[in-house]
């Protein structure tokens, strides 16, 4: 079996930002290719962002209904950076 390197591996999930639909739509697409195809889509990927990750996340959110589509955008500007377990400590303290 053919192992990836690891830092091509952290690029990959660096640029996916750790969330799964991104990262399904990532894998599919540097599934069974060589270390220089992974090179390559990641370096694209660094300076365009990949329009089907952003379409599979787009219909994602359009999915939620407008209080969760709320909590989202202030989860993603508010807490962006901050531990996990801060931000649901947080929330919940909000009832959310």
């Amino acid at each position: 079996m053919h192992q990836i390197r690891i830092d091509l591996v952290d690029n990959a999930l660096n640029y996916a930002k750790g969330i799964p639909l991104a990262l399904e739509v990532l894998g599919s697409l540097l599934c069974a290719t060589t270390e220089d195809v992974w090179e390559s889509t990641l370096m694209k990927l660094s300076r365009i962002p990949d329009k089907k990750i952003n379409n599979v996340l787009k219909v994602s959110y359009d999915g939620l209904d407008e209080n969760e589509k709320e909590i989202f955008l202030h989860i993603a500007s508010f807490f962006n950076g901050w531990a996990r377990e801060y931000a649901r400590k947080v929330l919940d303290s909000c009832d959310l």
